[in-house]
């Protein structure tokens, strides 16, 4: 059957067609509305970082000469120098100078050692990236005639003679008696006792071995030691003469048994009977 379609016929003259679509009220479904994301949260802003030193060593000696070969310990927040601590260690060039390079703004212990000099330890603030420190050495190898002062002892030696020979007295070396007389003066506030114990001689070309003296032939010389020890007074300076029996080929120095251990090079005449 043919689709019909009515025509209705409204008031106000009004025409519409039954059955077809037109306008309607129905609303559209609302949107939901978009979640918002979360703003990031602000990378954490760097840590700044720490300033670095170079720092320029200098070890001179007492006359303000270089001393080259010097090993200088750099040690962390002070304290004694041991290898757990040691931030930085290294050795003087010729002209006295050693540079350490990125070191921390801080304290540091410093320990210089060198074999001829006394050990120095001391602190040092670094507060630059910049800086410069010099030490000075007080050396303990000194020439014959040349005083100085074995502050452990209270005394001031000076050596005088040194003389080589292969016989003295009534006895015949086993090897090369080297005889050493030398002035020694009480620096202090009380007696000091001086006895054979506190000199040795060592080889100035190397090798562990240590000579001690002959207390035996010290009857033989004007001002040998008599007895144990020779006991000398605030004030006074006194001769003393001690006598070794050494292998004819050392290279003599005397040396002062402390615990700084001075050395004095030895320039030997002949020994004469």
């Amino acid at each position: 059957m043919p689709n019909r379609r009515k025509v209705l016929i409204g008031l106000g003259g009004s025409v519409a067609l039954a059955g077809c679509t037109g306008d309607t009220d129905d609303e559209e479904p609302e949107e939901e509305p978009e979640e918002e994301e979360p703003e990031p949260e602000p990378e954490p802003e760097p840590e700044p970082e720490e300033e670095t030193a170079t720092v320029e060593f200098t070890v001179e000696n007492t006359e303000g000469e270089p001393v080259s070969d010097a090993v200088i310990g750099i040690i962390d927040e002070g304290g004694l120098l041991t290898d757990d601590e040691t931030v930085t260690a290294g050795s003087t060039d010729e002209s006295g100078i050693f540079i350490a390079e990125e070191l921390d703004q801080d304290e540091y212990a410093i320990e210089i050692t060198h074999p001829d000099h006394i050990d120095i330890q001391d602190n040092i603030q670094i507060n630059s990236n910049q800086e410069q420190h010099t030490f000075s050495l007080t050396s303990i190898v000194y020439s014959m005639d040349e005083s100085f002062v074995v502050d452990e002892e209270d005394i001031e030696i000076t050596v005088v003679t040194a003389l080589r020979g292969p016989e003295f007295g009534p006895d015949e070396a086993n090897g090369i008696f080297q005889a050493i007389e030398m002035e020694i003066t009480n620096v202090g506030d009380e007696s000091v006792d001086i006895g054979h114990s506190l000199f040795e001689i060592e080889d100035a070309e190397g090798g562990n071995a240590v000579y001690e003296p002959d207390s035996g032939l010290s009857a033989y010389l004007e001002h040998g030691i008599s007895g144990i020890w020779e006991t000398i007074n605030p004030g006074i300076t006194t001769t003393i003469q001690i006598i070794f029996d050494i292998p004819a080929e050392v290279t003599p120095d005397l040396v002062i048994d402390t615990d700084t251990r001075y050395r004095v090079e030895l320039e030997s005449g002949v020994l004469l009977n």
